[in-house]
């Protein structure tokens, strides 16, 4: 799993995750707490964000993010 954002100096910039890029072995497998999908079985090359604040991850298309700067999920939201 490869994370790019567009500062890496800034940590609350969104992190993405690309599913195009390969994984390595060493790599942790993660479920987006949105649709249940999993990151290895992805294969629509979507885009993977981190929630800023419970660090749990979910694909693009559920995080529904615009031109955000930091991704808090609606769970951490509404709790």
């Amino acid at each position: 799993m490869k994370i790019s954002s567009s500062s890496s100096s800034d940590s609350d910039e969104i992190q993405l995750v690309d599913t195009d890029d390969d994984m390595d072995q060493d790599d942790v497998d993660v479920e987006c707490f949105y649709c249940s999908n999993w990151f290895s079985e992805d294969i629509s090359g979507s885009k993977w964000v981190q929630c800023m604040k419970c660090l749990r991850w979910c694909d693009e298309d559920c995080s529904e993010i615009g031109k955000e700067k930091s991704f808090i999920c609606e769970l951490c939201l509404d709790g």
